[in-house]
């Protein structure tokens, strides 16, 4: 279930309640009215006195009517909401890349082939759409998050000891941008934006400050291979598209590298925002809820 479902059914709870109340003081209020013209007494027998009385039953009445209907009309959102709940959602990932420092080219056409190879062989592939963004400048980031709006945003690239990702420059040039600003801008154009996933060296750092912002964040502590970059981000995929939690994902795509005697296995570092809990957060439940 989505942060922005999650609201919607709170919302929905909170008007129901707000119904019920409402039904609650128009019945009262019939109650008490019904019982003084019932009541014998000659000063309410007055004639003004009736009139108003018979006024407010009326007015009664129509705030129960009011709010009966408003009753059916929550009836309808709420069969509406869980209908988005079952409804077969795709989790879609976005793959930023940026080859930005000359004469040291990262495989990140490997990458890419990787995650989508090991994607295709998963459970929930179906669920999946994986759309990639080529020599990407920091001008286009926002219009591509815009368009694409992902669950999950992949940048795959070089990364500064500063932890700073370098896009493309218009001049050429790597253009340096700490990753946590990266997020922001994400998360302006894209607020159901779950997880930022860095496969970029010394990205660690940032990744902490990420998770203020965003619920989780796949950083680098350290430089790390290419080879070991595109294992570990295709195993981790292919976990997320059998349901595991990111927890799992991570201990699993981690088990890959040490399998394959990659000394790299401890590079990849997962920070979550506080009160989140990795080892429930799964992106694509097999039921359709999380």
């Amino acid at each position: 279930m989505t942060k922005l479902l999650r609201l919607q059914k709170e919302f929905l709870a909170q008007k129901n309640k707000l119904a019920d109340l409402k039904i609650q003081r128009a019945q009262a209020l019939k109650d008490k009215t019904a019982a003084a013209l019932r009541s014998g007494d000659p000063a309410q027998a007055l004639d003004a006195a009736k009139t108003r009385r018979e006024a407010e039953l009326r007015f009664a009445d129509k705030e129960m009517e009011i709010a009966l209907a408003e009753k059916k009309l929550l009836a309808v959102e709420e069969k509406f909401i869980i209908a988005r709940l079952k409804r077969k959602k795709k989790l879609k990932i976005l793959f930023l890349a940026a080859n930005a420092v000359e004469g040291i080219q990262l495989s990140l056409d490997k990458e890419l082939r990787a995650i989508t190879k090991t994607v295709a062989g998963s459970a929930l592939r179906n669920k999946i759409k994986i759309v990639s963004r080529w020599a990407v400048r920091e001008s286009d980031i926002l219009p591509i998050i815009t368009d694409v709006k992902p669950d999950i945003a992949h940048f795959s690239g070089h990364g500064t000891q500063d932890g700073e990702l370098l896009f493309e420059g218009k001049d050429g040039q790597p253009f340096p941008i700490k990753a946590h600003i990266v997020v922001r801008a994400i998360l302006a154009a894209s607020p159901d934006t779950r997880l930022c996933f860095f496969n970029a060296c010394f990205s660690d750092a940032d990744a902490q400050e990420i998770v203020k912002h965003i619920d989780a964040a796949v950083g680098m502590r350290t430089e790390i291979d290419d080879e070991a970059a595109i294992i570990f981000a295709a195993r981790f995929y292919l976990a997320i598209g059998f349901g595991r939690s990111l927890s799992d994902a991570m201990k699993e795509a981690r088990a890959e590298l040490a399998l394959r005697g990659i000394a790299d296995e401890d590079t990849p570092i997962l920070h979550v925002k506080d009160g989140f809990k990795p080892e429930h957060a799964v992106l694509l439940p097999i039921s359709g809820e999380d």
